[in-house]
């Protein structure tokens, strides 16, 4: 019996200690504000869309990441559009007049969205350039980094690529 008591007790004071060692996870802020914009889920900073849809919308996120200490007035966000020589603006898309830039957060707000509707074009030309690059170009607030802080500073522009 006394082996089987060992047994046991070694059992369990191991499972105590791998659960004394699991910590939850925590979140990782960062002490710079930045901006940044994605999809919709926040994952990706790249789509395809199909010139066959027509009147299809699209949204992306702009997303700002400030600590509330620092957060005390309204952060203006601009960004630029920037057209491949296969597209052009109200024939292959539009962009909603409401989410043009700039985009202003008001405190509080950390997520505001960009829409763009995209059209069918019967005269698209498949071997042109067909990307719409939208890239965050300044903000009000002067020590917010474009893109994740990083050398990378990914997530500063999403592209689209019509297909």
């Amino acid at each position: 019996m006394r082996r089987i008591d060992i047994i046991t007790a070694t059992i369990a004071v191991s499972a105590l200690m791998a659960l004394a060692s699991c910590e939850k996870h925590q979140e990782i802020l960062f002490d710079t504000p930045f901006v940044s914009i994605s999809d919709e889920t926040g994952t990706s900073s790249s789509m395809n869309v199909s010139n066959s849809a027509n009147n299809y919308l699209t949204s992306l996120r702009i997303d700002v990441n400030i600590s509330g200490e620092k957060y005390i007035g309204d952060v203006t966000i601009e960004y630029e559009v920037i057209a491949g020589n296969g597209l052009r603006e109200g024939v292959d898309y539009v962009i909603q007049s409401s989410t043009l830039s700039p985009v202003v957060f008001t405190k509080g707000t950390y997520t505001m969205p960009v829409r763009l509707l995209w059209k069918h074009n019967p005269d698209f030309d498949p071997e042109k350039d067909n990307t719409l690059v939208i890239r965050l170009t300044s903000s009000s607030m002067e020590e917010m980094l474009i893109g994740y802080p990083g050398p990378s500073a990914l997530k500063s522009s999403f592209t689209f690529t019509k297909q």
